[in-house]
């Protein structure tokens, strides 16, 4: 086994083939973002990196946030315990980047146990680890429904040769199940190693432009570094469920290259083709072509383009597969300036700078690439630069800007059959619909996008679609819609390891389960997310992960474990994500009102307005009715009434028809304290046609608890009746549900069902109190009367 390198400095040890960081030869926890950013500053110390390029090394995308990003580093400096004021391994270059400047004696490390990678630079960085692969998607930080658009423009930016080929009909079987393509062996020296990735691209658009279905060159990379980097074609076959894998090797021969290629089926079938051509391009081309004719499929007509073209950029995105960024980069800026100076050249500049985080370079280049007349005929290519330049509007919260560039896309795309390119697009626009709170737009194109993405054979991107489309669903009211299609995704992400993605897709499970109060259910949710946070660095990710378990335990009346899930929420620094940091206050609020505490639930029910009214108004307005229930309850009834006067406008004054739920509840409530009967009814009734029109368990459940107590009091016991009475089945499993029972019974006199509901209400209470009036016994009274 050859030796690894070790990094020693002042009393540390660290390790990178082992991913051991000791000091004083302890072994210490380190989170994986951490521990990379470590590695990349000292292994890269003769220089300052600027922060594009860690972010892109340690995060292997490019929206890290400047935020993000320092808390980092700030972590990094305690690790090493360095105190403020001290001098620090790790200087800040301003307005630049960071540079590691503390002694490093390298030895060579004499204990790895996992093998040194080869010296190829593009090999060395191919396969990061799955928390850290190439677009690592962290869209969970946006707005809730706003975040999908992101994902899918981003992951369209890209990795594909700009011939828009023909595309003749094939089987409709053979679209359907699709062709998988590994990286090829390849028998050569450094200078062409480009071509293991290279070749694999090629070959895989080759497959396109004659109509198959191809899963994208960096889903079949991250399938391959979920799974141990196999490459035996069986693998493939039995987890992805594609008809066929093609696998082969290149090598250099006396004229020219050799490639020879071998298709493999689920049944068993195999073919095989060579060719030999002086340049590997070719040679590629005529392998598959004779591939494709023994599979019985009809190829497309060969490119006329320039092959030193072709060559660069195929150079070029191999390198961006591997994300070697630094590599891309160099082959492009040292191309000829003949060959520099075409769009499709132009073109990639642009995409490295976006994947780099350099957002506005690449927006330049590619409104440069609309106006140069040479793409005037170039329909691809201009439905690609729209594509990026909504990517990029996305990323910079300009949801109209964005909805216009990828629809302007879709016009360019439409009839032309680049079934990948288009369901990106689509996907893209509706996030960037939702966003713009057109939430019935944005799920009609996420709905295509999923169908055109399946034929496509794209099955990480339809995942991540699946995702998206079960949050939307959810947030719509349809929870119970939104439950088979995230366990459809967690599937299908599942072979691809997709860490972030699966935790996200298990978050939006929890909040399905908690919609639908079947809290069994969320929990083992949770539990499976919560399973996944070894292998995942970013705090963010930890963050909803823990609310989540939070929401449950609270929902479960276990008060006291709730309360521990705070000191390690608490610790993150979430004050730069306004979502996140809005549900840690409100489990902060729902932890409070349950053991009774007014005073602190008004408090921090105030802070967690002011995070959440921009950005998640559903959450805000419950907010604002646990606010004034617990001024009601301290006897502040004018200050109750100040409160909901000075709301913010998100929650005030929205758009017609879209006031929240707890504002409206929280009027309701108010009205009726003051003995404005009239005005409460006619809050409670707007309310509930709301509810009424979605499949919510958990907002009808919300409203009665709101809504019985007024009627009760009111003497209103038929109205009363009939509203519990049209509770989902679910309710009979939530504490809440149990003690609107335990109340109406209570009221009614009716003994019997009393006792029922109050031992059920028991059994559900955990540690949350049932008021005193409730346990005991009621008397009997006449039956109801009219409301």
């Amino acid at each position: 086994m050859a030796p690894g390198k070790a990094y020693r400095f002042g009393e540390f040890l660290l390790r990178p083939a082992t991913r051991q960081f000791l000091r004083k030869g302890e072994a210490l926890a380190v989170p994986v973002l951490l521990f990379d950013c470590l590695v990349y500053l000292i292994e890269n110390r003769t220089r300052a990196v600027g922060r594009d390029e860690l972010s892109s090394a340690v995060w292997g995308r490019t929206d890290v946030s400047e935020a993000q990003l320092t808390q980092t580093i700030l972590r990094a400096r305690r690790l090493l315990n360095e105190e403020s004021g001290a001098t620090s391994c790790i200087r800040t270059i301003p307005k630049f980047g960071y540079h590691w400047v503390g002694d490093v004696q390298v030895d060579t490390d004499v204990e790895p146990s996992a093998p040194t990678p080869p010296s190829s630079a593009l090999v060395e960085n191919e396969e990061p680890s799955p928390a850290n692969t190439p677009r690592q998607w962290q869209w969970q930080w946006r707005r809730w429904l706003g975040w999908m658009a992101i994902i899918a423009a981003a992951a369209g930016i890209g990795l594909a040769w700009m011939h828009a080929a023909p595309q003749p009909q094939v089987a409709a079987d053979k679209v359907r199940a699709g062709i998988l393509v590994l990286p090829l062996d390849v028998a050569s020296n450094d200078d062409a190693a480009w071509v293991r990735l290279g070749a694999m691209d090629v070959v895989a658009e080759r497959l396109r432009g004659a109509g198959v279905a191809v899963p994208p060159s960096e889903d079949t990379l991250a399938l391959m570094r979920a799974n141990g980097s196999s490459k035996e074609p069986a693998d493939f076959l039995r987890r992805t469920g594609v008809a066929w894998v093609i696998s082969g090797r290149a090598e250099r021969s006396p004229n020219g290259w050799r490639v020879h290629l071998d298709a493999t089926s689920a049944a068993g079938i195999g073919y095989e083709a060579s060719n030999e051509e002086d340049e590997v391009l070719p040679a590629l081309r005529a392998s598959t072509d004779a591939l494709l004719g023994q599979l019985g499929i009809k190829s497309a007509d060969s490119p006329s383009g320039d092959e030193a073209l072709e060559e660069t950029i195929q150079r070029a995105q191999a390198a961006m597969l591997a994300n070697d960024l630094s590599t891309a980069q160099r082959i492009l800026t040292q191309a000829p300036a003949r060959v520099s100076e075409q769009p499709e050249l132009r073109y990639q500049v642009a995409v490295l700078a976006f994947r780099a985080g350099r957002l506005g370079d690449a927006e330049n280049e590619w409104q440069g690439l609309l106006s140069d007349e040479s793409t005037a005929n170039k329909p691809y290519l201009r439905a690609r630069v729209h594509y990026g330049i909504g990517a990029v509007a996305m990323m910079r919260d300009d949801a109209n800007k964005a909805e216009q560039s990828f629809d302007t896309a879709l016009k360019l795309l439409a009839g032309r059959e680049n079934l990948l390119e288009y369901g990106k697009a689509l996907g893209g626009r509706g996030g960037a619909r939702f966003t713009l709170g057109r939430a019935q737009e944005g799920m009609d194109d996420m709905s295509r996008a999923r169908i055109v993405l399946e034929q496509a054979g794209d099955r990480l991107a339809l995942a991540r679609l699946n995702v998206s489309y079960g949050i939307a669903a959810t947030a719509r009211g349809r929870p119970r819609a939104a439950i088979p299609v995230l366990i459809d995704a967690l599937t299908a992400l599942q072979p691809f390891g997709a860490v972030n993605e699966r935790a996200h897709a298990y978050s939006a499970l929890v909040n399905a389960h908690l919609a639908l109060l079947d809290h069994p259910k969320a929990a083992a949710a949770n539990d499976a997310a919560r399973a996944l946070l070894p292998l995942i660095g970013d705090p963010l990710n930890r963050a909803e992960t823990l609310i989540d378990r939070t929401a449950i335990l609270l929902s479960e009346g276990r008060i006291d474990e709730a309360a521990l899930q705070f000191a390690e929420l608490d610790a993150l620094d979430l004050t730069p994500f306004a979502s996140l940091d809005g549900r840690r206050l409100e489990m902060h609020v729902r932890w409070s009102w349950s053991r009774g505490d007014a005073q602190a639930t008004s408090d921090r029910a105030t802070l967690a307005i002011d995070r959440l009214a921009a950005v998640d108004a559903a959450t805000a307005g419950e907010m604002v009715l646990i606010r004034q229930r617990a001024l009601l309850a301290l006897g502040r009834t004018e200050d109750a009434q100040v409160a909901l006067r000075g709301l913010p406008a998100a929650l005030s004054a929205p758009r017609p028809g879209s006031v929240p739920l707890g504002v409206q509840l929280a009027r309701a409530e108010l009205a009726a304290a003051q003995g404005d009967a009239s005005a409460a009814d006619s809050a409670f009734a707007a309310a509930a046609s709301e509810v009424d029109a979605d499949d919510v368990p958990a907002r009808a459940l919300l409203l009665a608890a709101s809504h019985v107590p007024v009627l009760l009091a009111q003497e209103r016991w038929d109205a009363a009746s009939a509203l519990v009475g049209r509770l989902p089945e679910a309710a009979d499993r939530d504490f809440e549900g149990a003690l609107i029972r335990v109340r109406l019974y209570h009221t009614l006199g009716r003994n019997p069902q009393w006792a029922d509901a109050l031992q059920r209400a028991q059994a559900l209470a955990g540690q949350r109190p049932i008021p005193a009036l409730l346990l005991v016994p009621p008397l009997a009274r006449p039956l109801p009367r009219g409301s």
